[in-house]
């Protein structure tokens, strides 16, 4: 292959000494390489073919602007436009644009590089491109369009969010960062917004129990966050304003920029995202519906590709803070009412890659994070009262660290067509929470070492079966916990694959969860106790799907079905404990048992690279086999709360000229059913409530001018989010509230502008 290389420079180096114009490219899209992928002038009609490493070479004699046709024995057509200049011109195809390829290379599924079409488990993925045509600013933005994923905010006052995969809640899924599950429960309260979207080269989503290659809490799937690294050099710098409602206001600014060797054996990377936004009150009572945010992330990437080892290396930082509740720039104590969060989190991981021959490799990692956090949580009692001057003596200031390490291995073999792995890890966990004036503390530190084996088995290029297992043994739980999973993928035909698993997961009794948030219920503090006897949740997960892609010269199309079915066994629950001197307590305990299932369909479509469409719908039921106590003055329910039995989204964009873009985005939730606790003007007493079905609907248009001096290309946006304003309006008011009373759209009516200056 070396002289191969050799004698095609040496060949390029004498063409130039002879034509006037040279045209060296290559081509990016490995499987489209692989089938011929011819390259024409359409002003010449000169024509070259890539080699098997996507370089290709033409004679040209013309310069100006000129269209290149990339084409694919008539199956695959794209035209691009270049322009030439006299001399040497080197130029670079992307033919398998993330937008609409059908089949990209995901990892997340089973731990290997693998077409997603080739997956026995299904991998959604998230891409920039798709990011930016919904206009996302953060992961919490970015999820809100996926098949079976549903997202959503919690409590007036932090807004902390979560998101729901397959009708369970936040705390069933992971979230990792680039495979690594280094977000801590504490951490993941509010990192679906803390995570900026700069930061973000695509998102890897599996739904379904995914315990068997990731342990304790992979019960509803996986989301892995795959940072940007350099692959060119390349700058990204952006402006974002928005206007919440003609009330608040958001500004964000990011910056992005990749550094790449000439021998390209070193990238280096780095992003900075600032983001402030202000209080919003929607119900005009002083108290905030939207916390004001002050957020400031930094982070860096740096790789280094040597013959058969790569090591890459990833760190960030993410500095907080939030308050939300009464809406004056008083000191928080004196306050009728706020929470206020002050967020250090440091994170990164250091992977080293190392092909032991063609077949085999290594791959060996360390991962963290970090978080410092001081909060307050607070509901003041009546002015100038006995009450009052206690609580004013000894304020509800708390403070809270976590940390998370982990390191592992991982040996991949291939053997004829399958591909063999064994891996293990270790993660130590350690949590520290207070409050002294509420009399709680959770101080608690795990470790989990676990090992797990894989068969990734291919027969006669239909069948793809997977089968593995996992062992871990938790320092909470007794016995080791066994998780195996299987799996397979058969193609009918080249394009219609029917896929099948079951896989196993567990949830371990940590103290601190999402369901741990202090929260103001009734105007008084709600706390969560933890069961002495409290065992770990297992779970047995069935899903099954049918996928159809269609390719043509100008329609790429492609549809899935899937049934999703989870069982789960000593669910964790909250039961209703009565009062104390700080207000209502819940205890975390085990329940009976619970089941989960629905149906996912979802559409995807590009028509001739000018329109993309991408639907989905979910129906889906959620209960509990024994009613659950959430009050003693209503009844029993075994339905899940907060969790809706339709949602479902719609994305359609327009591309004129690659200058002119139009997108509409529309999300769905349907009807649900939640707890509203007594203690506001509006509400005298604890009642379950019923929401109606709410849509959002959003609209973003764009204009990109080209900046051929520069190198470089502006692009203007504006947009709205949530155009019709379709906006919870039975908020509770003033500082006894209930706070988790919330459960429409994210935001009201958001009008935005935004401006990206960037490299070709």
């Amino acid at each position: 292959m070396r002289k191969v290389n050799a004698i095609f420079f040496i060949f390029l180096t004498f063409s130039l000494s002879i034509k006037s114009q040279t045209i060296e490219g290559v081509v990016k899209n490995v499987d489209l390489v692989e089938k011929n992928v011819k390259i024409s002038i359409l002003e010449t009609n000169n024509t070259s073919f890539v080699d098997e490493n996507g370089y290709f070479f033409l004679d040209n004699s013309t310069t100006g602007e000129l269209t290149l046709l990339v084409s694919n024995n008539k199956s695959y057509e794209k035209k691009f436009k270049f322009n030439i200049k006299y001399g040497l011109n080197v130029i670079e195809i992307n033919i398998g644009n993330p937008s609409y390829d059908l089949d990209p290379i995901v990892v997340t599924g089973t731990k290997t590089n693998k077409r997603k079409k080739d997956s026995p488990v299904i991998v959604n993925l998230i891409d920039s491109e798709r990011l930016n045509s919904i206009q996302a600013c953060n992961l919490f933005e970015g999820l809100n369009f996926q098949p079976g994923i549903r997202v959503e905010t919690n409590c007036q006052s932090c807004n902390y969010t979560q998101l729901r995969m397959n009708g369970l809640g936040g705390n069933y899924s992971q979230i990792l960062i680039n495979g690594k599950s280094i977000l801590s429960p504490l951490t993941g309260l509010y990192g679906l917004e803390q995570i900026p979207v700069n930061m973000i080269d695509k998102i890897e989503v599996v739904t379904g129990g995914s315990s068997a290659l990731y342990g304790s809490s992979a019960v509803g799937g996986i989301v892995n966050i795959i940072t940007r690294k350099a692959d060119k050099n390349s700058h990204n710098f952006e402006l974002h304003y928005g206007l919440i409602n003609n009330s608040g206001s958001e500004n964000i600014i990011s910056t992005n920029s990749n550094i790449l060797s000439k021998s390209k054996k070193i990238g280096f990377s780095v992003f900075t995202n600032f983001r402030d936004r202000g209080f919003y009150d929607h119900n005009n009572d002083n108290f905030s519906e939207l916390s004001k945010i002050e957020d400031y992330s930094i982070g860096t990437s740096v790789i280094i590709n040597l013959d058969k080892q790569k090591i890459e290396f990833n760190l960030g930082n993410i500095n907080e803070y939030r308050i939300g509740g009464e809406m004056t720039n008083q000191r928080v104590e004196i306050l009728q009412q706020a929470e206020e969060r002050k967020h250090k989190i440091y994170f990164g991981n250091l992977d080293y890659n190392l092909d032991l021959d063609s077949k085999t490799s290594l791959t060996s990692f360390a991962a963290f994070q970090y978080t410092d956090r001081t909060h307050f949580t607070g509901v003041r009692p009546t002015e100038s009262t006995f009450e009052d001057s206690i609580y004013l003596s000894n304020p509800p200031f708390g403070n809270s660290e976590s940390q998370v390490f982990q390191s592992g291995a991982q040996l991949n073999r291939v053997v004829k067509n399958h591909t063999f792995s064994v891996g293990c890890e270790i993660i130590k966990d350690e949590i520290f929470d207070q409050i002294k004036a509420y009399d709680y503390l959770i101080q608690q530190g795990s470790t989990t070492t676990g090992g797990f084996i894989q068969g990734d088995w291919i027969f006669l290029d239909k069948l793809n079966i997977l089968t593995g297992f996992r062992l871990d043994k938790h320092s909470m739980i007794e016995n080791l916990i066994f998780s195996p999973r299987i799996a397979f993928n058969y193609k009918l035909i080249d394009n219609f694959q029917f896929r099948f698993s079951y896989g196993t997961g567990y949830r371990s009794p940590q103290s601190f969860d999402s369901d741990l948030h202090m929260t103001f219920s009734g105007g008084g503090i709600s706390r969560i106790e933890i069961d002495s006897d409290l065992k770990e949740e297992r779970s047995k997960s069935f899903s099954s799907s049918v996928n159809y892609d269609l390719l043509s010269r100008k329609v790429i199309s492609g549809i899935t079905l899937q049934s999703f079915h989870t069982t789960l066994e000593n669910t964790f629950i909250q039961e209703y404990q009565g009062e104390d001197d700080y207000g209502q307590v819940f205890l975390k305990t085990n329940g009976q048992s619970a089941k989960v299932y629905g149906l996912t369909f979802d559409h995807r479509l590009n028509f001739n690279e000018k329109i993309e469409l991408e639907s989905s719908f979910t129906m889906q039921r959620s209960k509990h086999s024994s009613g659950v106590s959430y009050s003693s003055e209503i009844e029993k329910t075994k339905r899940f709360l907060k969790t809706p039995n339709t949602y479902g989204y719609l994305t359609l964009q327009y591309i004129h000229d690659n200058k002119i873009s139009l997108a509409i985005n529309i999300n769905n939730t349907g009807k649900m059913k939640l707890i509203h606790y007594a203690g506001a003007p509006e509400q005298s007493n604890d009642e379950y409530f019923k929401t109606k079905p709410f849509n959002t609907i959003d609209l973003k248009f764009s204009y990109t001018s080209t900046l051929s001096k520069l190198n470089s290309k502006l692009k203007y946006s504006l947009g709205v989010k949530n155009i019709t304003n379709d906006y919870q309006n039975d908020f509770d008011s003033t500082r006894n509230r209930d706070s988790n009373f919330i459960y429409g759209p994210s935001t009201p009516r958001y009008i935005y502008i935004n401006i990206n200056y960037s490299s070709l």
